[in-house]
């Protein structure tokens, strides 16, 4: 019986040391909004990937992105160690870049891009047939595509009823019902509406053929003194999301099943989808490599190579020229933040 408890007790002293010995990040994401690094976390914590580098990862929740970018970069108020959301917040968020460091980047233009959809029910064949309607957008480079294409068919943004927050998950129940009328949607959401096959695709690959043939869309960061203060926790979460995103890559419809385990957790309403669509989604598009600030990209038409510095700083020009960005930002201060990310990715 002395043998066994002290067995007991060794193993139970273990067990509190390798806990004890779990490194912590507070990890912030855009509660009630889709983003796509998020779900790459989600998925990594829930593998454990995190757990076999020795990291705990704690999940914070908060309402609107602007607010996630400012969270991180005040982490002494928030918590917030690291977090993500949609690429729109480098540019117009009222905040010093300095205080932040992207980690990683997720791009449209090299595996998937995305299209404006309506329903098959519907009569819209073309962009033309949009005036009068309701077209649902979400994100800026949403925005800005929908505002050329409308150009291109000699209509105003007047001219459609344009709706910005509506829910991703809830597209499909809204073209169907005629709620609405058209829809942009982002992966993992567009490839289960094509495999539920109850739209019609008016406009394809849309980010590339109208905002930039590489665009960034979503993208991780920690706050600058905490990578600093703690480089070894942002290596092995950068170890953690490298494995996560190789499962993915090979399994796309893993990131669908991630979605609908979290809805509750992100803020989303619950996203209905069997497991047939899912499967079928997921050969219709890859999942999503992670690229940092150092790293090449090569466009699947096989073009030249550019780099991340370059995608972000002629996205912050398309961004500027459409306004935008922050009502104090100029250009001269993303470019000058630019050469600073420049030179702290060739370290």
């Amino acid at each position: 019986m002395k043998h066994f408890l002290l067995t007991v007790f060794a193993l139970s002293f273990s067990f509190q040391t390798q806990a004890s010995t779990d490194q912590k990040i507070t990890f912030c994401f855009p509660r009630g909004t889709e983003e796509l690094m998020t779900l790459e976390v989600l998925l990594a914590n829930e593998k454990g990937y995190f757990k076999k580098q020795g990291i705990e990862i704690n999940f914070k929740g908060i309402k609107g992105r602007a607010n996630i970018l400012m969270a991180v970069a005040n982490n002494q108020e928030s918590h917030c160690d690291m977090g993500a959301s949609n690429i729109d917040g480098l540019y117009r968020e009222e905040l010093d870049l300095n205080l932040i460091l992207p980690v990683h980047f997720f791009f449209y233009g090299l595996d998937y891009d995305t299209h404006l959809v309506t329903s098959k029910k519907s009569n819209i064949k073309t962009i033309a047939d949009l005036k009068g309607k309701t077209v649902r957008l979400g994100q800026a480079p949403g925005q800005i595509a929908f505002k050329h294409m409308l150009a291109e068919a000699g209509l105003k943004q007047s001219d459609v009823k344009i709706v910005l927050h509506q829910k991703a998950v809830q597209i499909a129940d809204q073209l169907e019902n005629g709620k609405m009328d058209a829809g942009i949607a982002w992966v993992p959401v567009m490839p289960v509406l094509i495999a539920e096959g109850n739209i019609n695709i008016i406009e394809k690959n849309v980010m590339g053929r109208y905002v930039m043939p590489i665009l960034p869309h979503s993208f991780s960061f920690v706050n600058y003194e905490f990578s600093k203060n703690n480089p070894e926790i942002v290596k092995k979460f950068k170890n953690a999301i490298k494995e996560a995103t190789d499962f993915t890559k090979a399994n796309p419809s893993e990131l669908i099943y991630t979605f609908q385990r979290n809805t509750k957790l992100i803020g989303s309403p619950d996203w209905k989808v069997s497991r047939v669509v899912a499967e079928r989604a997921g050969e219709l598009f890859t999942g999503p490599q992670a690229f940092e600030l150092a790293d090449q990209l090569t466009p699947t038409n096989g073009k030249s190579k550019t780099s991340v510095i370059q995608c972000l700083n002629d996205l912050g020009k398309i961004f500027f020229k459409e306004g935008i960005k922050s009502k104090k930002a100029t250009d001269k201060d993303f470019t000058t933040w630019l050469k600073t990310m420049d030179k702290l990715a060739k370290k």
